[in-house]
């Protein structure tokens, strides 16, 4: 009897750190690239910590210079999530704009796109990056990535 319940035991201890390492790649930092330019560079990018409340809904607030082309997200590597009707919130001088990604074209590196979901596999230096509206472009201001995240 005493065998079984230190398994028990063990077995419990297991199952805590394997949850407590997944929630903490639910907090860990995504990156942002922008560019005024044509190529995304790191001297042109950020690090912002993610926000998600009681509804799985997962929010990145990070502010944008005027006269960015380009906006790109990296979601942290390894890790698998799907993410349900992403968009971005941009508010600035031009008033609130919001784009549903899931509508836009999107380019894609280690992510799949499928109706209104962007799956993040498990690989090494996923993003996705689209253009930026021409009407968001002109003024510098809050942005506001959201989507519904779920484990895969």
């Amino acid at each position: 009897m005493q065998l079984n319940q230190r398994s028990h035991e063990k077995a419990l201890v297991a199952q805590l750190r394997l949850k407590n390492f997944r929630d903490k790649e639910l907090h860990d930092p995504w990156q942002i690239y922008w560019t005024t330019e044509k190529r995304f560079s790191p001297y042109q990018s950020k690090k912002v910590f993610p926000n998600i409340n009681e509804n799985n809904i997962l929010s990145l607030s990070f502010n944008l210079p005027p006269g960015v082309r380009k906006l790109r997200i990296d979601p942290p590597s390894f890790t698998r999530f799907t993410l349900f009707r992403p968009e971005i919130i941009s508010q600035g001088q031009a008033g609130q704009t919001s784009s549903k990604l899931w509508e836009i074209p999107l380019g894609l590196n280690h992510m799949g796109k499928k109706d209104d979901k962007l799956e993040i596999t498990e690989d090494e230096d996923p993003y996705f990056y689209w253009d930026m509206p021409k009407k968001v472009s002109k003024t510098d201001g809050i942005v506001v990535f959201k989507a519904e995240i779920r484990r895969r």
